[in-house]
């Protein structure tokens, strides 16, 4: 059954890219090559202020004058007046298409996998969840998978892809595949092939345009022909956006993120602040013209009650939404706010994930327990942050997984197993505050297990650092159970080798921080 779906996983993630398998016999020479300037071509203020970025133009964008309908040709009709064509071979014979696409979706390479199923469950590659459980089956079809072969995935996971579809003189529309650069104020396309070992070729230049994103809309321009494209959150009548911050440090003040939904009977938003705190009764406002955004609150809800703000709560700017056409559900926003671009590209489904990530069996319980529970997390972790804080233990907090990340470089030598004397002690200190906290008669209750976890970064093969992952948490959990004898019946260790990186702000992993042990607990109504 698992070599079943690995197998339909493989097939679809080539599909995805193999496409139409074409590439310019004439491509388009004279189009504008990448400047040193930052000042664009086409006249206009840039929404992103002249900083280009490669989740800049996520999302799916439609010409403003194409309307789908069924009938390529009337739909084509005013986008095709006056536009110049290449030529160019494919599967499918010689052809002739438009130097400028009809639609364009662009993203991460894993933001066009299908959801897959493993075990009955179902992931979205695009999830940091669904990331790792596609690693776990690639890894149990082909054998161990090197740090090579694991740097290889994640590069390929993490490309810029894109699928534009371009128009024929006929009316007719043709789908082509590829990678894409952006350079200043120069979008670059380039011929992409995937072999069945996840070996990326980027191949010859297929497009270069010139573009400018004002808010509102995207402009496209090769030599002068110049069209003009909506994002689909601007275009669709019912707009839907959701998006959360991937951690504090790209998020605006206290913003975790928000979804939005605006239909003919209204708008509505949800907005999350930071420690699973909302905006209580928010007021919207939105121009899909500009991409101008404002939202107003005056008072703030707590899983235990509400604060009245003295003076009203405003964010305001420019929303860019990324909602994908067919991005498996994938939405997502920037926001710009005096001239700083916040992205918040986490899907609604993964911060779910995270948020009930330490409630356990929450697919099988209310709502209601789930907020519960995931306010007693809340109240836990406040509490040990503050003793943390008290006791100057160098520990970090992530409220939304409900984690307590200690690095392992303070507890254990390079590739080691065995805990330091520095560690002991740095331990120790830790787990006083720790136990102090969780051991109360308060929380005690709801606690169903205490999980800790041993991460590693890519040097060495998997199965290498899946058992050092896996010993170090071990010696972790004999020593807090030493320490605390209360402790020992409630802590369970694993080891998750390199399934959880962490990346730099580039998509770089960062080894050192990867290198690390992770406290969460599970909890249960009991």
């Amino acid at each position: 059954m698992k070599k079943a779906v690995c197998a339909i996983l493989i097939i679809a993630l080539l599909a995805t890219l193999s496409g139409c398998g074409k590439k310019a016999q004439e491509p388009v020479t004279s189009a504008p090559k990448p400047t040193n300037s930052t000042k664009p071509l086409i006249g206009g203020n840039d929404v992103f202020g002249g900083k280009h970025f490669d989740q800049m133009l996520w999302g799916y964008y439609e010409a403003s004058v194409y309307v789908y309908t069924g009938d390529s040709a009337k739909d084509t009709e005013v986008f095709r007046q006056d536009m110049a064509y290449v030529n160019v071979s494919s599967q499918y014979g010689p052809l002739q298409l438009s130097v400028l696409p009809v639609d364009i979706q662009m993203g991460s390479y894993s933001q066009f996998m299908s959801t897959f199923s493993y075990e009955d469950k179902y992931y979205s590659p695009y999830t940091e969840t669904g990331k790792a459980m596609f690693r776990k089956v690639y890894m149990e079809e082909f054998g161990d998978l090197s740090e090579e072969g694991f740097q290889k995935l994640e590069a390929l996971l993490g490309m810029n892809v894109a699928q534009l579809t371009f128009a024929q003189p006929d009316g007719n529309t043709q789908l082509c595949n590829l990678v894409y650069e952006i350079r200043d104020d120069v979008l670059t396309f380039y011929d992409l092939s995937v072999d069945e070992q996840y070996n990326a070729t980027v191949g010859d230049v297929y497009a270069r345009y010139h573009f400018l994103h004002d808010g509102g809309k995207l402009i496209l321009d090769c030599n002068g022909i110049r069209r003009e494209y909506l994002a689909n959150g601007y275009k669709a009548s019912d707009l839907y956006v959701a998006g959360f911050a991937q951690d504090q440090s790209g998020q605006y003040e206290n913003l975790e993120g928000f979804v939005l939904y605006e239909q003919e009977e209204g708008t509505r938003i949800e907005v999350m602040l930071t420690n699973d705190v909302r905006a209580a009764d928010p007021a919207v406002t939105f121009d899909k013209t500009t991409g101008d955004f404002s939202v107003t609150w005056t008072k703030s809800a707590y899983h235990s009650g509400e604060i009245l703000h003295k003076e009203p709560r405003v964010i305001s700017g420019k929303l860019i939404p990324c909602t994908g056409y067919g991005f498996n559900g994938f939405s997502g926003f920037h926001l710009i706010v005096d001239g700083t671009c916040y992205s918040y590209l986490v899907s609604e489904e993964e911060y779910k994930a995270r948020k009930y990530a330490n409630v356990e069996n929450e697919d099988l319980i209310s709502d209601p327990q789930r907020e519960k529970l995931a306010g007693v997390k809340i109240s836990m972790l406040a509490e040990i942050e503050q003793a943390c804080v008290a006791g100057e233990i160098p520990v970090s907090f992530d409220f939304v997984r409900g984690e307590i990340t200690l690095e392992a470089d303070r507890l254990f030598g390079t590739d080691s197993q065995e805990i330091t004397r520095e560690g002991q002690e740095y331990l120790q200190r830790f787990v006083d505050a720790y136990s102090a906290v969780v051991l109360k008669e308060a929380y005690a209750k709801y606690i169903s297990c205490i999980v800790i976890e041993g991460h590693t970064g890519v040097t060495g093969t998997y199965s290498y650092n899946r058992m050092l992952s896996m010993s170090q948490a071990d010696a972790v959990a004999k020593c807090c159970a030493n320490q605390k004898v209360d402790l020992e019946k409630e802590i369970r260790f694993t080891g998750c080798a390199y399934d959880y990186p962490v990346y730099n702000d580039d998509g770089s992993i960062n080894t050192d921080e990867s290198n690390r042990i992770v406290f969460r607990f599970l909890l249960a109504d009991q």
